[in-house]
């Protein structure tokens, strides 16, 4: 029932508050991953997810890094598809998105949430961090829209810049 959840999150392992216990707090990133020709929409018993990939916290001077998310279909996602939060080095290509609330939002450390601002030592930073390295190409959206743009990259002030972006032949319909 909560309408951001993920059905894959790809988190740091910073407290309780973004996972429950599951060892060592230690700011642990999400590293070389490849999510290929999976299927994200409502099932026989439930609705659709909120998101289907997406990330929720952050730590300064720590990203989620070398991240692939190819040959996917996403139906019905009320939020996005995919929200990347504090990542680089990402290829996002040839995915389908139907009727989702947008497909593709890029972002870095909100400065707004004092949580995700503090370095890896807890000193609290008053600053994102820059998010670069992205190829978003040959995905299809149609339909929805309702939350956000088809295809939204969004940076911050103090130093939440979105670099190194290329956003190419995706088809936006409807």
């Amino acid at each position: 029932n909560r309408g951001f959840s993920e059905a894959i999150q790809l988190d740091l392992a910073r407290d309780s508050g973004v996972f429950p216990p599951f060892g060592a707090y230690d700011n642990t990133p999400c590293k070389k991953i490849t999510i290929s020709q999976c299927y994200f929409g409502p099932s026989e018993k439930s609705g659709p997810w909120g998101r289907a990939i997406g990330s929720h916290s952050s730590t300064i001077g720590v990203w989620h890094e070398d991240i692939t998310i190819i040959n996917n279909i996403f139906e019905g996602c009320t939020h996005q598809g995919v929200r990347t939060y504090s990542w680089r080095n990402v290829i996002i290509s040839n995915n389908t998105f139907l009727h989702c609330g947008g497909a593709i939002g890029v972002y870095p450390p909100s400065l707004s949430k004092p949580q995700d601002t503090l370095d890896e030592n807890g000193n609290q930073t008053n600053s994102s961090q820059p998010c670069e390295q992205f190829v978003i190409s040959n995905n299809t959206v149609s339909g929805g829209q309702t939350y956000s743009p088809a295809i939204s990259i969004s940076g911050q002030a103090q130093r939440g810049f979105i670099t190194h972006a290329s956003v190419t032949g995706n088809a936006i319909l409807n």
